[in-house]
């Protein structure tokens, strides 16, 4: 559906071009729920700004193809907004409307010049609140919800305009984490249940990694995309911060400080239990790693013991019922 080619993005200062990100290859396509990931000031909201035509690409390409003649459109402001709707990450929530006015509003490419709402916008209005669980609110002030319901209306204001490609600009970013699975989750059924293209920027890699289908990796020399697994695969989440402290670690699937390790330690015990007390151990300072010859070997025993010994050294934490505890008597926190 979406082909960008060799593009440029940035703006233009004193009529000299000012480039953010350069020659930006990559492609989208119907039913695809994308994941725009980078660190800050790499250019991501600027990109999504240039898809939504608020700020013109300084070179390359970007097509949008139609869905039966597979030849690139072009469109007027009123006609894109029946092919695109954007959601910035710093909305603005003008003061009297109420949440169905504000949501409604995604229905002005549609309405006549009285914007009057048909019996069919209606409907659009109070389904999206359903599904953004906002539907109590509707007649509140939108400047009465909080900055989570706020986002929230704002997504749902852009699931009324009813496009075919939708962009968000970090559209988790004032939910609970409970939200933010739950608005990822929506994004992916509605991709796929609607056959549309979403589009949206996050610094919740988590999250991304669990629920999309593909990731745009915006880093500051380099440029992936592809399923969240095969970036991994092919190390690409290590090249996107410039700290060689910070790296990926594919146990936890998420960034970690890295720093010399006090020891290392193979663990043996059930995979659940193994999965914590490596977690446990990566943050005290220890490197689990599947070894003939570590510096330490510890299992947890089904009993809640820990043991961890070497050649050396034997020690033994019996009858303690946290973890925590555990590795405290066992002088290894």
């Amino acid at each position: 559906m979406l082909t960008i080619s060799n593009l440029s993005v940035g703006y233009k200062k004193q009529g000299a071009a000012s480039p953010v990100k350069e020659k930006l290859n990559l492609t989208g396509n119907k039913g695809e729920l994308v994941a725009l990931i980078g660190p800050n000031g790499v250019g991501k909201s600027t990109l999504l700004k240039t898809l939504a035509g608020f700020i013109p690409p300084l070179a390359g390409k970007m097509e949008l193809f139609h869905a039966n003649t597979n030849v690139p459109i072009s469109f007027e402001a009123k006609t894109r907004a029946k092919h695109i709707s954007f959601v910035s990450a710093k909305p603005s929530y003008p003061l009297g409307l109420t949440v169905f006015e504000y949501i409604a509003m995604g229905r002005f490419p549609y309405t006549n010049w009285l914007g009057l709402l048909s019996n069919t916008d209606i409907v659009l209005v109070h389904n999206a609140a359903k599904q953004l669980e906002i539907f109590s609110f509707l007649n509140k002030q939108i400047a009465e919800l909080s900055d989570g319901e706020k986002q929230r209306a704002s997504i749902a204001r852009a699931l009324v305009q009813d496009t075919p490609i939708l962009l968000f600009d970090e559209p988790t970013a004032f939910l609970d984490l409970s939200h933010k699975y739950e608005v990822a989750a929506l994004l992916k059924k509605m991709a796929i249940a609607e056959n549309k293209l979403i589009i949206y920027s996050t610094h919740d890699l988590h999250v991304a990694l669990k629920q999309t289908d593909k990731i745009w990796l915006l880093g500051k020399n380099h440029v992936f995309q592809g399923s969240p697994e095969d970036l991994a695969l092919q190390e690409a989440y290590n090249k996107l911060f410039d700290n060689k402290n910070v790296i990926f670690d594919d146990l936890h699937s998420d960034f970690v400080m890295q720093s010399k390790p006090k020891a290392t330690v193979t663990v043996l015990s059930k995979d659940s239990q193994k999965l914590w007390l490596s977690r446990a151990l990566n943050r005290n300072g220890f490197q689990v790693i599947v070894s003939d010859n570590p510096d330490y070997c510890a299992i947890w025993q089904a009993n809640e013991e820990i043991i961890f010994y070497s050649d050396k050294i034997n020690i033994k934490a019996p009858n303690i019922h946290s973890l925590f505890e555990q590795l405290k008597e066992t002088n290894m926190y």
